[in-house]
């Protein structure tokens, strides 16, 4: 089962309080457009505003933002996987360095894929 996103907590909590969009958006010092946005994935929220946004629904942030870092971490992980898939094809191509499949990267770390 997919995640529900933040954008969908706070439509789901403010439809249950029968709010309206503009109503909620107005309490929190953001437009009703804005928040119409949020509430359909189209902008990212994070920091005062969810804990704003909980407030006027009455309910913890957590709620509300809980599973959005465990989504983010799956997402990494899985563009992670593609690259590797995709530099182990590539491993025994003539045009690839070795260099570029054993050795350090950015912050420090090495990575043998072989």
């Amino acid at each position: 089962m997919k995640d529900r996103s933040v954008g969908s907590r706070i439509r789901e909590r403010r439809i249950a309080l029968k709010m309206r969009q503009a109503d909620l958006a107005s309490s929190v010092g953001i437009s009703a457009s804005y928040l119409n946005l949020i509430e359909h994935d189209k902008r990212r929220i994070g920091g005062k505003l969810v804990v704003d946004i909980a407030g006027v629904l009455g309910v913890e942030s957590t709620l509300l933002s809980e599973g959005a870092e465990a989504a983010l971490i799956s997402a990494l992980r899985e563009a992670a996987n593609v690259v590797r898939t995709q530099i182990q094809s590539l491993s025994g191509s003539t045009n690839l360095p070795r260099a570029f499949l054993v050795g350090p990267i950015s912050f420090g770390r090495s990575i043998n894929w072989a």
